[in-house]
């Protein structure tokens, strides 16, 4: 029998995959429809748009190659459909909804990736108008086309699932939809480099439960975690010209232990000390910025920026549950200096 330790990627659209499919070396596969394509570590199908386009092929695929199959990834884009989902921003995805005609279905299908806060809605039919897009959004902030039927395929089959969403467009504003076609390079080019620098090592030879921890002692790792690690200490050793273990050493895990007495969220400040080792300049720079934003924070408020710093934006929300927090709440936001972040955003200080 086959070794189960393929994953099985999931497009709508050819136009979605096709810096993968330029890229990733991948043969087509003789098959019962077109748009199956094989690699040495993954399968790739093209569903086209739509729940029964998705839940009939990735059905057929998973069960032709089921012996091989350890895990199913959908990539694409998607709409927002609410105010704090931010254009051109990847989300992974919690849980998948189906919306049919007006009714969102029962069941529901959850993700693999246990750090993920995103609903997204399969919406019947295109969201061309703001009249259906206020309707949906009442479900979930983000909407597709594919995913809820990519979901039931791999509940039917026990397989895991996860899905990446690069948001595109408002839902309900019909008139962007000859803009996303033209734009499909640039959405499959950046959807590729998240898929190769961002995700965990989803085409690991290796199941993660059978390889050794690159983590000490006094560490949980769920298996999304130490596939993040794995691709993280692999991209930072040819980085740094460092064995797995110098970089590990680089963190300081023995303070991580000594601060934080949750085995978990030990493994997630680890995680986040690695990012800021790939990429210095933004660590600094989100050092600059958490103490600019540290009286919102003190307050019990949430500032979270553009992925990547892209632009100057700013989201700052909190939960009020009493009038003198709101009064405290008002007086930090009154004092926050959004100039200064400007600044620093833009390189515009030496601080």
């Amino acid at each position: 029998m086959a070794d189960k330790s393929k994953t099985l990627l999931s497009f709508a659209h050819r136009g979605e995959a096709q810096t993968f499919l330029k890229n990733g070396k991948y043969s087509a596969v003789e098959f019962a429809f077109d748009g199956v394509y094989e690699s040495e570590q993954t399968f790739l199908v093209i569903t086209g748009e739509g729940i029964q386009n998705a839940t009939e092929k990735v059905t057929a695929v998973c069960a032709a190659f089921r012996a091989q199959i350890s895990q199913v990834v959908n990539i694409g884009i998607a709409a927002s459909l609410q105010d704090h989902i931010r254009l051109n921003e990847i989300y992974s995805v919690r849980t998948a909804y189906a919306e049919h005609y007006g009714k969102v279905a029962f069941k529901t299908f959850t993700s693999d990736d246990t750090t993920s806060q995103i609903d997204c809605l399969t919406a019947a039919e295109r969201v061309l108008q703001k009249s259906y897009s206020d309707t949906l959004s009442a479900f979930a902030p983000i909407v597709d086309r594919e995913l809820w039927g990519c979901a039931s395929a791999c509940a039917l089959f026990k397989l895991p699932f996860r899905s990446y969403k690069l948001i595109s467009d408002i839902a309900g504003d019909g008139e962007l939809c000859p803009n996303i076609k033209e734009r499909a390079l640039d959405f499959s080019e950046r959807l590729y480099q998240y898929y190769l620098s961002t995700l965990p090592d989803i085409d690991a030879r290796t199941s993660s439960n059978d390889a050794p921890s690159l983590l000490p002692d006094g560490f949980y790792q769920t298996t999304s975690q130490k596939r993040q690690v794995q691709s993280l200490l692999k991209s930072l050793s040819l980085k740094y010209k460092a064995t797995p273990a110098e970089i590990v050493a680089k963190i300081n895990p023995g303070a991580i232990i000594s601060n934080e007495n949750n085995p978990k969220k030990r493994t997630a400040i680890a995680i986040n000390a690695l990012h800021d080792l790939r990429n210095p300049f933004n660590a600094r720079l989100k050092a600059q910025l958490a103490k600019l934003c540290q009286p919102l924070t003190e307050q019990g408020g949430r500032v979270q920026f553009a992925r990547d710093y892209e632009d100057d934006a700013v989201d700052i929300s909190i939960k009020i549950q009493n009038p003198r927090q709101l009064a405290s709440f008002k007086k930090s936001l009154e004092e926050f200096d959004y100039p200064e972040i400007i600044k620093i955003l833009n390189g515009e200080t030496d601080s």
